[in-house]
């Protein structure tokens, strides 16, 4: 009880709020993942994404409204540990950049499922190698060239100094191969 309350209560202080449905579960006593959303919501987030694993993620927001992306097929599962801070870290570098809920839980979603092929101990190149989840994947610049474009637009938005990190680490791990 005392880490719910605990918990809620920094959620509360958040801006975005990014639980897994399972701590949705644990920390508002809701199943649906809209009712989870609606919890966290109503305490001031202005965005909550609940993330489904393999079934993608649910969101509601300020300024986009709800929705639902789905998730992007895995050849294998390796390991799981990390793919939270991968959605993390890629739908924060993707509304650093200025792009719709939408788009940015759609990123987060695909550095999470490219996180799940690769141990948990991993570097940018490692998961970039990772197999390509889809037929619509298509090549983008050079990894360089991206993680200095983002870095620039991370360093001058409002974001903290562990988003900024956080940002430059999903560039470099999405930096070659990008979801069409």
């Amino acid at each position: 009880e005392a880490m719910v309350q605990s918990i809620n209560g920094l959620a509360a202080r958040a801006d975005w709020v990014l639980p897994g449905i399972e701590e949705g579960e644990i920390l508002t006593g809701e199943t649906a993942p809209e009712r989870v959303a609606a919890f966290y919501r109503a305490q001031g987030a202005k965005l909550v994404v609940v993330k489904l694993g393999a079934d993608g993620a649910y969101y509601d927001s300020d300024v986009a409204g709800t929705g639902r992306v789905p998730g992007f097929r895995v050849e294998k599962v390796v390991d799981t540990v990390g793919a939270g801070d991968g959605f993390a870290a890629g739908g924060g570098s993707a509304l650093l950049e200025g792009l719709s809920v939408p788009e940015d839980v759609r990123r987060g979603s695909w550095i999470g499922a490219r996180c799940v092929q690769v141990n948990a101990i991993f570097s940018a190149s490692s998961i970039a190698s990772a197999p390509l989840l889809t037929k619509n994947t298509r090549v983008k610049s050079s990894p360089e060239k991206r993680i200095n474009r983002c870095a620039a637009r991370s360093r001058t938005s409002s974001g903290t100094a562990l988003l900024w990190k956080l940002s430059v680490r999903a560039c470099a791990v999405s930096a070659a191969v990008q979801p069409g």
